[in-house]
């Protein structure tokens, strides 16, 4: 298995938990100029924090509540090609594979000034 993480508003997350993450084109796919639906995740949670502190924060309104996700990959997954960043899932996440790992990522996670810091949970 491969472990990813995913970023999404805190709103998604009955949906998610109930259905999986499904491709599709969303807002800020359209925003990023993405092509191809596509579940965008990322490595580590170091690339999380660095996204979340630049460019992705920059697209979310700053009330929005984010929640942070853990994804399994089984090794079957589609994957496509994607920014250095990032990791492209062009196959569906079932829910079971799918954990929050934040409810609540800005006020889960440790913020200092110029940093987010986000600790794997045991």
């Amino acid at each position: 298995m491969l472990i990813l993480y995913h970023v999404t508003p805190s709103a998604n997350i009955p949906s998610i938990l109930q259905s999986g993450l499904v491709p599709q084109l969303g807002q800020r796919s359209a925003i990023a100029g993405e092509t191809v639906p596509a579940v965008f995740c990322f490595a580590s949670l170091d690339e999380v924090e660095t996204a979340l502190m630049n460019w992705l924060g920059d697209y979310f309104d700053e009330d929005e509540q984010l929640s942070l996700l853990q994804v399994d990959i089984s090794p079957d997954a589609r994957l496509g090609e994607g920014a250095e960043y990032e990791v492209v899932v062009l196959s569906s996440i079932p829910a079971v594979a799918v954990e929050v790992l934040l409810h609540d990522v800005w006020n889960e996670a440790g913020l200092t000034d110029d940093a987010l810091i986000i600790s794997a949970r045991p």
